[in-house]
């Protein structure tokens, strides 16, 4: 009971505020001029004298004394009270602000994000994760937007699940406990599971299969190639002599042999295929095969419920036609949020451009990405895409933000970063590159200029990059490269472990992860 009576009182005190609430609320709270019980304002000049940890201690002290009469029947039963109050509000202000006491630096770099579209560029370690996060918080607290009405995407599950808990816990710490008991009701998928539950969820409007069943488009060509072999090819191969070649010693281990040695046994042969009689090479009979079996894997796909990851996309854009299944949608989602955006594609842009640009209505798309790390080609990944998305959005008048803020590396290893992609006096090594003749330009990125504590130091001034080179030694395949790099890599952390000075890594104050050496 107490407990409770303990709440209520600080509760009131805070004026509904909840004790643990963000570094921005806590902020406005002051700057705001609210009146405190003390009586007096605590304006944006106060702040600034907030230089050290024993200032913002006795600032705690003082504000505590100023409703100590309005403890006073709590004191009675709790003579501890006050000073309970007090160490948990400066462990909560250690928590929260220990990295920012020097509140004008802090109110100069602290950004608040618009209920606008937005392009941000973000290049690795420079915070991507806790910029939606920020975003998040920005678009509840500022602009007043349901938590359940903004959608956010990224390029794996494994990344969702992670960024889901952080906000999670982010949400938690900001006081908002309403919208983390909601976080189940948010859609944060990737893009595939977005459109999966769009196409499950709005059969009518998509013109979809109440029971079609999502599949990699690999297994349906297995199993189009495993009819191929039985229905065609088992006709005219002699299986005796295959079965010998493929087992024999040369072959048994080398899978990726077998299809080569197979075509090879059959090139020359005369047989039947598709009611022919005729002689073909290997690589002849190997591209007929490869479009026999793409036809056949398409009629799957049409005639039944199976429906490929592409495939799947493409019926999700093509529905955005309709009119009502768009409005409905619309009217669900005010806000996307689209991570790792470099690596889509053209369809899945439209989609998000038929959402959240092709309307008058009040809504938002922030797009995350980052050019340099477009890696995903083979997958359809666009970056020509990128590009276009960032000039559409400049028409939209969206905002450009650059996260330039290196928190994952040394100073020395950004600077080398620098060095070798952005060149000396202007000159640039390896950039532009032109994509759609547009140019993509590398942008230097910053380490932080404090906060950062360097707890393991390997003290041999090594250059921050070193070159190696494997010499005697050739590489016949990509695995045996591997191996190779991992040895070396296993053997060089070993190194570093046993060294008496070990070597150096960082961490940022109130980053959310840390680092421990056993």
């Amino acid at each position: 009971m107490g407990m409770e009576y303990l709440t209520k009182i600080v509760t009131e005190y805070l004026k509904e505020e909840p004790i643990f609430f963000p570094r921005r609320a806590f902020l406005s709270y002051y700057v705001k001029n609210i009146q405190v019980s003390s009586g007096k304002n605590k304006t944006v000049e106060d702040l600034s004298k907030f230089e050290d940890e024993s200032v913002w201690i006795r600032f705690l002290k003082e504000e505590l004394n100023g409703i100590k009469e309005n403890l006073s029947p709590l004191v009675k039963l709790y003579p501890k009270t006050p000073e309970l109050i007090l160490q948990s509000r400066i462990r909560w202000a250690k928590y929260f602000y220990k990295p920012l006491l020097n509140w004008k630096k802090f109110m100069n770099v602290s950004r608040t994000y618009k209920f606008k579209s937005s392009f941000i560029e973000a290049s690795a370690g420079t915070g991507k994760t806790y910029t939606i996060m920020e975003i998040v918080i920005d678009l509840i607290l500022e602009h007043k937007i349901p938590l359940t009405q903004i959608l956010i995407l990224t390029y794996t599950e494994k990344a969702a699940g992670e960024l889901k808990e952080r906000l999670r816990k982010k949400l938690i710490s900001s006081g908002l406990t309403k919208e983390a008991r909601e976080l189940d009701q948010v859609t944060i998928s990737t893009i595939h599971g977005f459109c999966n539950t769009i196409l499950k969820e709005y059969p009518v409007e998509t013109e979809t299969h109440t029971n079609w069943i999502l599949t990699d488009a690999l297994e349906r060509l297995n199993i189009a190639l495993y009819k191929l072999q039985h229905e065609e090819w088992n006709s005219w191969v002699d299986p005796e002599k295959l079965e010998d070649f493929i087992l024999s010693s040369k072959y048994r281990f080398k899978k990726e042999n077998i299809l080569i040695s197979a075509s090879k046994l059959l090139s020359g042969k005369k047989y039947e295929y598709s009611n022919e009689t005729t002689t073909m090479t290997s690589e002849t009979f190997l591209q007929k095969t490869a479009l026999i079996i793409a036809d056949m894997v398409l009629k799957e796909f049409k005639t039944s419920e199976w429906m490929s990851y592409d495939q799947m996309i493409l019926k999700t854009r093509d529905s955005l036609e309709n009119s009502r299944l768009r409005k409905a949608l619309q009217s669900r989602y005010r806000v996307g949020i689209l991570d790792e955006f470099q690596d889509t594609d053209g369809a899945q842009y439209e989609i998000f451009k038929r959402l959240f640009l092709e309307s008058n209505d009040d809504r938002a798309l922030y797009l995350i990405g980052d050019p340099k790390q477009s890696i995903y080609g083979f997958r359809g990944a666009d970056i020509g895409i990128y590009l276009q998305a960032k000039e559409e959005l400049k028409k939209h008048k969206a905002e450009e933000i650059s996260l330039n803020v290196n928190y994952r590396s040394v100073p020395e290893l950004i600077r080398a970063y620098n060095e070798i992609f952005g060149g000396k006096s202007g000159k640039q090594s390896f950039f532009p590159i032109l994509e759609q003749s547009i140019p993509i330009q590398y942008e230097p990125v910053f380490a932080p200029k404090e906060n950062i504590k360097v707890l393991l130091s390997d003290k041999q001034k090594q250059g921050p990059i070193q070159i190696v080179r494997f010499t005697g030694k050739d590489f016949w395949n990509t695995q045996d490269a591997k191996n190779a790099w991992g040895q070396f890599i296993s053997e060089e952390i070993l190194k570093l472990i046993h060294k008496e000075d070990p070597f150096t890594y960082q961490v940022a104050e109130g980053d959310s992860y840390y680092v421990e050496k056993n």
